[in-house]
């Protein structure tokens, strides 16, 4: 046998480096304590916090979230009312705007506010000069086009317990608001494709003033008991009971403190879809195209997605950890039916996803269950009732515009003054 070739050598040597890079773990060169976990987010805790309470209690637990009955009007293609937010014993309320606009294109968006800050009736920490209602300039930076209303919607039906509008191509599509409890369902064709609030998780952290509490002494801890860790609070009941007040001003993360002039503010709402038990999208994330669940479970992710530009150059395979891009577009698919919900909204978001199975072994059927939660912003929400994916892209991009192409000459070919015309002369 004569001498290897130096293409073997060469080949061998590339195995061999290949092998070794196998043997180093996937993460070892991600810094996993630069990106946040829900715990480490102030308002991603207080509403998975919130979630896991609600889930406890069960059919016990009864949503603080009503629409005032007499404050519903329709008018073209958009209903509008007021739901009443109860927040302590008391039965004080907050007042949310709700509008539900139902377009040409046959996409529902349902958009709440809130009334105290949309007339500017807050008073900000440190006589501090920023804006006082609640961002709502999304809009203006990502919808082009497509918000016509359809003005051939109309009522249904209409009583003390829920409003019904028929709206889209043929009165096929319907929207059933629950006054109390709020909710909604999407139906097509009769059929429940989507849910809003079901679960009860709708939480709109409103305004309050920030009451300045004397700061306690902590007495030197005696021998053999254990010191509190700076800036902790001992748990009591109230405090595991009730609100988390700790992030509500502020919050720290990697020695960098977050100042909160307006304090907690942020939206979240459980959307589910019917009889779907696959979800698609909410991009860009290192994962398999089927979204995992993010409550545990067997090869499930304990995480929830999260949403958040970031520049991201080493990262962990299959994980829910945000990487460049963050477009908050879900699908839904099964059998011969696609619906999608497009949540606007611009602030850091995290997305939580389960799987909730019902019936018998022959004729169970899966729904996913999804929990989204934004730092702050308006509550805006877009929903395809498709049934096609073609009809769900459509209505999509008819409000977001499609992907800009780049022009593909060479940076030799010299300077591009017509991307178009460059793109033609090389095919």
């Amino acid at each position: 046998m004569g001498p290897a070739s130096p293409l073997s050598f060469r080949r061998t040597a590339i195995l061999g480096l290949l092998s070794f890079g196998n043997l180093i773990p996937s993460a070892f060169a991600v810094k996993e304590h630069d990106f946040k976990k829900c715990h480490q987010s102030g308002f991603c805790k207080r509403n998975r916090d919130y979630a896991d309470s609600i889930n406890t209690k069960g059919s016990a637990w009864t949503a603080p979230y009503d629409i005032l009955p007499d404050s519903s009007s329709f008018q073209d293609g958009q209903l509008e009312a007021v739901i009443l937010k109860t927040i302590n014993d008391d039965k004080e309320t907050v007042r949310l705007p709700i509008t539900i606009s139902f377009l040409e294109s046959g996409t529902a968006r349902v958009t709440v506010d809130e009334e105290r800050r949309q007339k500017q009736d807050i008073e900000l920490r440190h006589d501090s000069k920023i804006r006082k209602e609640r961002f709502n300039g999304v809009e203006k930076l990502a919808i082009i086009d497509g918000l016509n209303l359809d003005t051939e919607a109309k009522i249904t039906h209409q009583d003390k317990s829920h409003i019904t509008v028929a709206y889209g191509p043929s009165h096929k599509f319907e929207a059933v608001v629950k006054l109390s409890p709020f909710g909604i369902e999407f139906k097509r064709d009769g059929a429940t494709q989507i849910k809003f609030n079901d679960g009860g998780l709708l939480n709109v952290e409103h305004w309050r003033p920030k009451i300045e509490k004397p700061v306690e002494k902590v007495e030197p801890a005696a021998e053999g008991e254990q010191k509190p860790i700076e800036g902790e609070e001992a748990a009591t009941p109230e405090t595991v009971v009730g609100d988390d007040e700790s992030t509500w001003w502020d919050e720290t993360f990697g020695g960098n403190t977050d100042s909160k002039p307006r304090g907690p503010e942020s939206v979240a709402l459980d959307i589910s879809f019917v009889g779907y038990e696959h979800v698609f999208g909410i991009p860009e994330h290192a994962g398999p195209m089927a979204l995992k669940q993010t409550q545990g479970g067997d090869g499930q992710y304990t995480e929830p997605y999260r949403l958040y530009n970031a520049d991201v150059f080493e990262y962990v395979l299959d994980s829910p950890m945000t990487l460049y891009g963050a477009i908050p577009f879900m699908q839904a698919h099964r059998k011969d039916s696609t619906v999608g919900v497009f949540w606007l909204n611009a602030a850091e978001t995290w997305i939580d996803i389960t799987k909730d199975k019902s019936g018998g072994i022959v004729s169970s059927k899966t729904t996913t269950k999804t929990h989204w939660m934004s730092e702050s912003g308006l509550l805006d929400v877009f929903v395809f009732l498709g049934p096609t994916p073609q009809d769900v892209t459509k209505n999509y991009v008819q409000l977001t515009g499609t992907t800009a192409m780049p022009q593909e000459c060479r940076p030799q070919d010299g300077p591009i003054q017509d991307p178009l015309r460059c793109h033609l002369a090389r095919h």
